[in-house]
């Protein structure tokens, strides 16, 4: 007794009486895409260089993006110089989230570390975004990991998440 229809994209929940009641299915995850980083990739250029994206088409322009990047970094001190540099997540050409890098390995050392990037937005539209990940340096030299025998490699992975 006492149910009532919903409308699409909703479910029957029960209420804690004998009534039924529809709700909204939010909070959903509806579609995951991955990209992984194949070949280790340094850079000396103090301009963002584009490393690693993946392409994702919401279902619906209210639904949101969550982006996270699981990064395997390399950092590289050369020329007397202290390695550093930065790490960027941008949504088409906004950037979202970004991770200064440094170190105090000195000349001619590495420092090998792990890192994550997230970011979360609507989509706004359903037509295909990008997400990318970028990197530049200030000083040495700054990598990313890929999958070429580094364990910890860097992986981009996007959600599509029901509003």
């Amino acid at each position: 007794t006492g149910l009532s229809s919903g409308t699409s994209g909703q479910f029957l929940k029960f209420t804690g009486s004998t009534t039924l009641a529809s709700a909204a299915d939010s909070g959903k995850v509806l579609q995951v895409v991955k990209s992984e980083l194949a070949n280790t990739t340094y850079t000396t250029s103090s301009s963002h260089g584009d490393v690693l994206s993946a392409n994702i088409t919401c279902s619906n322009s209210n639904n949101y993006i969550f982006a996270i990047a699981a990064l395997g970094t390399d950092m590289y001190g050369q020329s007397s110089s202290e390695p550093q540099g930065a790490i960027r997540m941008k949504f088409g050409s906004s950037n979202k989230a970004d991770i200064p890098l440094r170190s105090d390995v000195g000349t001619s050392q590495y420092d090998r570390d792990s890192n994550i990037l997230t970011a979360y937005e609507q989509a706004g539209s359903t037509s295909q975004i990008t997400v990318t990940i970028t990197t530049a340096c200030d000083s040495g030299r700054v990598g990313l990991w890929g999958t070429d025998g580094h364990s910890g490699a860097t992986v981009l992975t996007l959600m599509e998440i029901s509003a």
